[in-house]
């Protein structure tokens, strides 16, 4: 109407109004994105926050029986090498004896981070560090993963080679099911005059304490990891 009037000020009106409204209504769109995206990204590191609380706990607690087996297989080496009296070396050492070729399994994935990288959606983390510190995370459990595969390739089931020094109990499925410890008995009189038994000793706790530095690697990312994600979370608020 107002063409057909030759009103140009009204034309001119009508136009600025509709790229306005256009402008505006594109605003408020990318506003809303926006909001959406950080909500989004809040409801995933909030997961992936309890991911790593969650993994942090069940490692800390793997590390309790490591670091029991580790000090025991050095108090025997110890005693061995005439540091320490045999005299005084009890059943917890032998359940170590026992026990060291067994591993921990700290493999912990985060399925908050494998289902952003899955789906293609990590770039919705918007800080640069926590992307790059997931992938450091990630590439600690590949480089873990290989190291106990290596290790356990050298580990020693100790019970099974030495019958003379270490007598299994027979009820020991028995007391597992009742919760109760292994009741496994001890001659380390022979292991001193067992060389090979020595060594496959050493060398099951050398083992251990590569694994263990392994597995202190992964807290440590995993801490830096939750320390980020926690200050972000907290920047949010």
């Amino acid at each position: 109407q107002h063409v057909r009037e030759q009103n140009w000020f009204a034309v001119g009106l009508d136009v600025l109004v509709v790229i306005v409204g256009i402008f505006l209504g594109l605003q408020v769109q990318a506003w809303y994105d926006n909001q959406q995206s950080k909500e989004r990204e809040t409801a995933y590191l909030n997961n992936l926050n309890e991911d790593i609380e969650t993994n942090l706990s069940m490692i800390k607690d793997s590390l309790v029986e490591r670091d029991f087996v580790e000090k025991g297989l050095a108090e025997i080496l110890n005693s061995y090498a005439g540091h320490i009296q045999i005299s005084e070396l009890s059943s917890a050492h032998c359940r170590a004896v026992s026990i060291s070729h067994k591993q921990a399994n700290p493999i912990s994935e985060l399925p908050a981070a494998m289902e952003l990288i899955s789906s293609g959606s990590l770039q919705i983390v918007s800080n640069e560090k926590i992307r790059r510190e997931i992938s450091a995370y990630l590439g600690i459990l590949d480089l873990l993963r290989d190291r106990r595969t290596s290790t356990q390739l050298f580990m020693v089931d100790l019970t099974g080679l030495y019958p003379d020094i270490i007598e299994v109990d027979l009820l020991n499925a028995d007391n597992l099911a009742s919760g109760k410890m292994p009741n496994n008995k001890c001659n380390f009189e022979n292991g001193l005059n067992n060389q090979q038994f020595k060594n496959h000793l050493a060398m099951n706790a050398g083992r251990q304490w590569q694994l263990t530095h392994s597995i202190n690697e992964q807290i440590a990312a995993l801490q830096d990891l939750h320390k980020l994600v926690g200050e972000e979370l907290n920047a949010g608020f």
